[in-house]
């Protein structure tokens, strides 16, 4: 559907059985037994447990919210030993101790990433009711993703965001100051913040969005981007945040006020929903970009484009945002333009509408609509746009004046996002909102992908961005690309072009010499000699211009920014952690007959593909695909309807009508930051 959519156990068992005897105020001297056995216990296992709890840690972030097999191996194996160990102590005891541990060794050993360090158990004995940290991890919309928390001792635990951007993390046992973080998407770009949770908030509110990243940025003096990874707890004390808190409030206030917000609003614990009222109308208007080479991030709103910015290792940059008068109007009209989106969407709610229907063209602004190189909205008919989906989590992406505005909002199917984004400009025509399109000559989506393929006895691996170019202008041919990390530079005969050059003609990059590259733009650090990308300088935003032209190299349109969404990790880094990347292809048939060769995979007829998932939070499958090669030319066909949790797909293939040298079924799986995770099964002479 082309609407410029951008692809995007150790158990803390010994730990319960010690807090059996006086969490309630009714222990006994059988179970007060019980917490000594068990201290001896958890000093016997204090080795195993720290060994476990070391490697989690370090790992913890870096596997996309997933234990890696060798942690769950040694913890399997500790948590068995704990469960041997406190078996035997129950069996020693009376049956209402007895009753009371099972009880309570039941209810801690459920979660395998609840890893605790023995420095947590002491003589007195811990509280039977959990602690837990819960709030809202949003920015302008419900972060798409998982939030991590981390203490002083080590110990990381995660838990899953939820569809309207709440989280919930079980923190018994942990030393606070608790150092949180959130990552995923919002909106299709990928995001990274981070909070704090002092002692006194155990069991309280505490959000995660950019004004709590703005907050911790001052605290620690640099952009969070990285910090969760390798904290400093001793710069975490509770004056210094809330010092840093009171003053980030300071400089927001002005904005905050024209939003009707009190004064003495707390941007970490205040709750909220995700509709667009109350703090999270405020995280609609303000938008806060880090800039990680100056330690600065620049504080902008989107109504009114004031903006300021905050050197955050300089506690005297205190000027505060300018007073943007009454907000009420602009609120108003992202409020009308939501309706406009969600009227389109309920077009599509049964069956797609014929060309022409009254009521699906009665939304457009046609004079100047535009969309990919098409002028037409009828077009958007033919791209098989589906049924049955809706919009949401809408962001204002800017308010160009008081008549025009740019929208992103995400696709939702059966209620959950498909990390699909519409990114549309809207014209106010007479007083009502219409659908402008994307203003753009050409679709130019870019987004990230590691690949791995497995011949000759081992894997390959190649991490690159792949670019999804076309457009329904005819007159287009050269699409150019330039922006950060772009160093490639073209001779006079591709217009001296620096950055990429994408031909329609041929489907793919241009290397200097005319030479197709393909559709994928590879790292310069591995291919050096073709078109190529500098992956540290590269950027995250909307920061890559795209110039359209003719086959003489006059420029078509206007040129146009497209936006970064995410960097595919290293090479190095898809390696060490390929088993909670990537799918695994386990088996590939037509009908109940396994296909094993190259003349069964080439005879045509519907291939079923089966695959493994890795255990990751918030993954999706999105493609099965089958491509040949041989004499008679490449061909290749694909499903992209696959349902984010499948395990199997079909793909329809026809006979191939030359000798094939080589086939393949090949599958893509998106995780939540936006990166593609790619493999394929060949079948060869």
């Amino acid at each position: 559907m082309l609407l410029t959519f951008q692809k995007g156990l150790l158990a803390c068992f010994i730990l319960s059985l010690i807090a059996c005897g006086s969490g309630s105020g009714g222990g006994s001297k059988s179970a007060n037994s019980v917490s000594s056995q068990a201290l001896s216990i958890a000093s016997s296992l204090s080795s195993q447990a720290s060994s476990a709890l070391s490697q989690v840690s370090s790992s913890a972030p870096s596997l996309a919210s997933s234990q890696s097999s060798s942690v769950s191996s040694q913890t399997s194996s500790v948590d068995s030993s704990v469960s041997s160990q406190a078996s035997s102590v129950s069996s020693s005891v009376s049956s209402q101790a007895s009753s009371v541990v099972s009880s309570s060794a039941s209810s801690n050993s459920t979660s395998s990433s609840n890893v605790s360090s023995s420095s947590s158990v002491s003589s007195s004995a811990a509280s039977s009711i959990p602690e837990t940290i819960s709030g809202k991890a949003a920015a302008g919309a419900p972060i798409v993703g998982t939030v991590w928390v981390k203490d002083s001792n080590g110990t990381v635990r995660n838990s899953a965001i939820e569809l309207d951007g709440s989280y919930s993390l079980n923190v018994t046992g942990m030393t606070a100051p608790l150092l949180l973080n959130a990552r995923g998407t919002v909106g299709g770009r990928t995001v990274n913040f981070s909070s704090i949770a002092q002692n006194a908030d155990l069991g309280g509110n505490i959000n995660i969005t950019p004004f709590t990243d703005l907050i911790m940025a001052n605290v620690i003096g640099q952009i969070t981007q990285n910090y969760f990874d390798s904290p400093n707890f001793a710069q975490l004390s509770d004056s210094q945040v809330e010092a840093a808190r009171a003053q980030v409030t300071a400089r927001l206030q002005p904005v905050l006020s024209a939003l009707g917000l009190a004064a003495g609003l707390d941007l970490m614990r205040e709750s909220f929903n995700t509709d667009h009222t109350g703090l999270d109308a405020a995280l609609d208007v303000l938008r806060v970009e880090p800039d990680p080479a100056n330690n600065t991030m620049t504080i902008t709103n989107v109504l009114t484009q004031q903006q300021i910015v905050d050197d955050v290792t300089s506690s005297s940059d205190t000027s505060s945002l300018p007073n943007p008068g009454s907000l009420v109007a602009a609120l108003s009209d992202f409020d009308a333009i939501m309706v406009l989106f969600d009227t389109f969407a309920a077009q599509f709610a049964t069956s797609v509408p014929s060309d022409n229907a009254p009521a699906f063209l009665a939304l457009f602004d046609a004079p100047n609509y535009l969309e990919g190189g098409s002028t037409d909205p009828n077009q958007i008919l033919h791209d098989d746009p589906g049924t049955a989906w809706t919009f949401g989590n809408y962001s204002i992406v800017e308010k160009i004046s008081d008549t025009q505005w740019l929208i992103s909002a995400t696709m939702f199917v059966d209620d959950q996002p498909i990390n699909e984004v519409a990114e549309w400009y809207v014209n106010k025509v007479n007083g009502v909102w219409k659908i402008a399109g994307d203003q753009q000559q050409s679709y130019v989506d870019v987004y990230g992908q590691v690949w791995r393929d497995f011949n000759s006895g081992q894997w390959h691996y190649d991490s690159h961005f792949e670019l999804d170019i076309e457009s329904f202008n005819t007159n287009v041919r050269y699409v150019v690309i330039e922006g950060p990390g772009l160093n490639y530079q073209y001779p006079s005969q591709y217009n001296s072009a620096k950055g990429v050059v994408f031909d329609l003609s041929v489907g793919g990059l241009l290397n200097a010499d005319g030479s197709d590259q393909g559709e994928w733009l590879r790292d310069c650090a591995a291919y050096p000699n073709v078109v190529c990308f500098t992956r540290a300088e590269v950027e995250v935003g909307r920061h890559y211009t795209v110039r359209t032209y003719d086959s003489s190299w006059q420029q078509i349109g206007s040129s146009f920014l497209r936006p970064l969404y995410a960097i595919p990790p290293t090479v190095s880094y898809a390696q060490t952690n390929a088993a909670s990347l990537f799918p695994l292809i386990t088996g590939v048939r037509k009908g109940d007959n396994p296909i094993t060769n190259l003349a069964q995979a080439t005879a045509g007829g519907d291939l079923t593909v089966t695959w493994t998932l890795p255990e990751a939070v918030g993954i999706c499958m999105n493609t099965v695909g089958y491509q040949v090669d041989g004499s008679a030319g490449y061909e290749d066909s694909r499903a992209d309807d696959v349902a984010c949790d499948a395990t199997s797909g079909t793909v329809t293939t026809t006979a191939y009508s030359g000798t094939a040298t080589w086939s393949a079924v090949w599958i893509w799986l998106e995780h939540p930051g936006g990166i593609e995770y790619g493999g394929n099964q060949e079948f060869k002479p």
